[in-house]
Formats: C-alpha cells, structure tokens, sequence
C-alpha cells in the first residue's frame, strides 16, 4: 500500500455510506467530529445540515498509528461526507490526500504562534468545474483577524484544485493549543 494511500486512510475517516437529511434517531447522533465513530447521524457544525449513513460513521488509522505534528497545532481528523464508496470515481484518492496533508501544513503554518485555544473544522467542497468552497466554524475564542487570515491563505492554496466529476465534501478537524 503507497504512503499516501496509508494517508488517505487515515485522513477519510469517519464514514460508511452518508446521504444528507434522512429522518434520524436523536440518541445515535453528535455534533462532535470526534465521536462519530460508531453513530449514525452527523450533525454538522460548520453547514447546519444533518448527515447520516445506513449503518455507523467508521474511523480509520494507518496501519503504524497515528503521527501528532510538532507544535501547538495538530491535525485531528478528517470527515467525509461524500459516500466513501463514490469518491474514488470523484477525484483521485493520492490527489484527494496530497490536498489534505497540504491544507494541514497551510493551517499549521498559520496558526503556530496563536495564543488562543480550541478547534477549527474547514469544510469544503471540491468540484469538477469552479473553485473549492470553504467554510469555517470553531470552537474558542479564536479572533477574527487570524481566521480571516486562514480562510484566505486556504482559499489561496485550494483555488486551482478540482475533482474528476460530480463534487466532494469533507472536513478537516485541529486542535489548537489544546495541549
């Protein structure tokens, strides 16, 4: 298995089968990326919309664990919420995880140096035919300034990126001075 395929299986995680805004069982469902694994309903912070799978969300690691960046930021997880099983027909899985690990070293290198702490979720949408959407929510008391700062060195980074066909949402999560 290539390095970045062991990559990808790390970074999409969290997902068997999604489709957006069945009727749900409150009971199986969170708004915390962190503890999807084994509900049924994602409740998306960043969109406001519900996702939910035919069985339960699974979570994914690399076969040699999970490796934590230096510093105060790290990369946490990534949610799919594109059907696992449909994205490889989107866009190419080394390309879909060359783009991640580049998105993680964008937020690290903008936000190492913050004194604030908490989670970032970035949200996109990768199409086939415009540029990337980008949405960001937090939790903390992050400022203004530097998530304007990100949102535009992200977009920056992400501009010329495009799936095969059809398009692709996913989340990255990071934790930020959470040590």
């Amino acid at each position: 298995m290539k390095p970045t395929t062991l990559y990808v299986a790390l970074a999409l995680a969290l997902l068997s089968s999604c489709a957006q805004n069945k009727t749900v069982t409150p009971i199986t469902a969170t708004s915390n990326p962190d503890s999807l694994a084994g509900k049924s309903t994602y409740v998306n912070p960043a969109d406001g919309k519900t996702y939910t799978t035919d069985g339960e969300y699974k979570k994914y690691t690399p076969e040699d664990g999970v490796k934590t960046a230096n510093g105060p930021v790290q990369p946490l997880n990534v949610v799919l919420l594109t059907e696992e099983s449909k994205i490889p027909a989107i866009i190419n899985i080394d390309k879909l995880a060359d783009f991640i690990k580049g998105v993680d070293t964008v937020v690290i290198k903008n936000l190492t140096g913050i004194k604030e702490s908490g989670q970032i979720i970035l949200q996109f949408t990768l199409y086939a035919d415009k540029k990337p959407k980008q949405t960001i929510s937090f939790k903390g008391n992050f400022k203004s300034t530097n998530l304007n700062t990100l949102s535009q060195k992200v977009d920056q980074y992400s501009a010329d990126t495009r799936t095969q066909k059809d398009s692709c949402i996913f989340q990255t999560v990071y934790g930020v001075n959470e040590k």
